[in-house]
């Protein structure tokens, strides 16, 4: 009932806030490139659980971890796409990141509810988190992934140019001909 849908908004603002609490932990000591892919395999594990222990209590528990795995591999995700695109083409990045998430939540959830009769919940789970799992682990033994690669703004290149020229300016250089060349 209305109560239940209560308490699962709640649960997955909690999750969210546990997974953002973790990101901000996680990112210094071990990286987004590899929180990143480190969620995306937790996520499909859990996902992939609830086959293994079809119980309603199992549910609740891989739901929530899978929840808290979706934050962990979300802002990564989001935080690298930043980092590694030119500001001028941010705007469409995000624009299509957004477009391919919201189409593979739709996707997937169209695809599952398609083989639930044919094949039972459990195994729609455990199917949807050992493709999660499978292609993130292809990813990463394909080194598909490497480390973050800053690309500079045009105003911190602009700035870095300044202090440049700041460093060594032109009007400290004696370009005097009387004192260069002898007559």
């Amino acid at each position: 009932g209305s109560s239940g849908f209560g308490i699962m908004e709640a649960g997955m603002a909690l999750r969210s806030i546990l997974g953002t609490i973790l990101v901000i932990q996680l990112v210094p000591r071990i990286g987004r490139e590899r929180l990143f892919l480190l969620g995306l395999i937790g996520f499909g594990l859990f996902e992939a659980s609830i086959c293994i222990n079809p119980t309603f209590a199992w549910a609740i528990v891989a739901y929530f971890a899978s929840g808290v795995l979706n934050m962990v591999f979300i802002v990564p995700a989001q935080s690298i796409l930043q980092l590694n695109t030119p500001p001028e083409l941010r705007t469409r990045t995000f624009a299509a990141f957004g477009a391919v998430m919201n189409t593979a939540v739709i996707a997937g959830t169209m695809m599952g509810g398609a083989l639930e009769k044919p094949l039972g919940v459990p195994l729609v789970f455990l199917l949807s988190g050992l493709g999660v799992f499978g292609v993130t682990l292809a990813v990463i033994i394909r080194g598909l992934i490497v480390r973050r690669r800053v690309v500079p703004s045009p105003q911190s290149q602009a700035e870095a140019a300044t202090t440049e020229r700041d460093r060594y300016p032109i009007s400290s250089i004696s370009l005097d001909k009387d004192k260069l060349c002898k007559k």
